[in-house]
């Protein structure tokens, strides 16, 4: 087993921001992903996709997806 690269984290918008908390990882080994979502203008059902590229062989593009429902405040700001 080799190490798995991490090599590009891709945002479906500029709405949502990633960080990634590690780009190699040994075998074995995990990291975590910090995703932040700006509702602002949003309103209703809403789908983010997060793909993570890697030097996996078997699959080296995998996509996450974030699904939210936001709800406008009386003042048309979306709730937190």
């Amino acid at each position: 087993k080799s190490d798995q690269d991490i090599y590009k984290v891709k945002t479906s918008c500029g709405c949502t921001v990633s960080e990634l908390q590690k780009d190699k990882l040994k075998p074995g080994e995990s990291s975590s992903i910090k995703v932040t979502f700006n509702s602002a203008g949003h309103n209703g059902r809403d789908e983010k996709e997060i793909t993570v590229y890697s030097n996996d062989p078997v699959i080296p593009e995998y996509t996450l997806r974030i699904l939210s429902n936001i709800s406008l405040k009386g003042n048309g700001e979306a709730s937190k």
